[in-house]
């Protein structure tokens, strides 16, 4: 990220990140608004940036979300990457609501039903398998 007190592109901690962005970029704070997994609408700040990260070559998109995510939340903000850049910030904080409910439901199924040890090796053992314990 360019750096805007030392003039040049470095690479920047989380919290260090949120800091210089509340102080040279806060002018370019957005609202976003979405619908949560429960049906209702939110609205928080964000900023979204092009950026690099270290040891990778390939340009990424980065949306750092202010604000906590719910009650139970613990952290002030959220920084989502994502390599479509051209996705809209809405898009990327939906898409990963989306994703936070399906690792929600493996959790679930390697919690309660084992889904990862089971020892089949044929395809249709394998759905059958996975079919019972959605059904469960």
């Amino acid at each position: 990220m360019y750096h805007p007190v030392k003039k040049t592109h470095c690479c920047i901690k989380p919290d260090e990140l949120v800091t210089l962005i509340k102080k040279h970029y806060w002018d370019k704070v957005r609202y976003i608004k979405y619908k949560t997994s429960d049906g209702s609408e939110v609205s928080h700040r964000t900023y979204s940036f092009v950026a690099k990260l270290k040891d990778c070559k390939v340009p990424m998109k980065l949306v750092v979300i202010f604000g906590q995510w719910n009650k139970d939340d613990d952290k002030n903000f959220h920084i989502l990457i994502t390599n479509q850049l051209n996705a809209s910030s809405k898009t990327i904080i939906t898409n990963y609501l989306l994703r936070w409910g399906i690792e929600h439901c493996f959790k679930e199924l390697k919690d309660t039903f084992y889904f990862d040890h089971y020892q089949v090796r044929h395809i249709d053992r394998i759905e059958r398998y996975w079919n019972l314990c959605l059904v469960a």
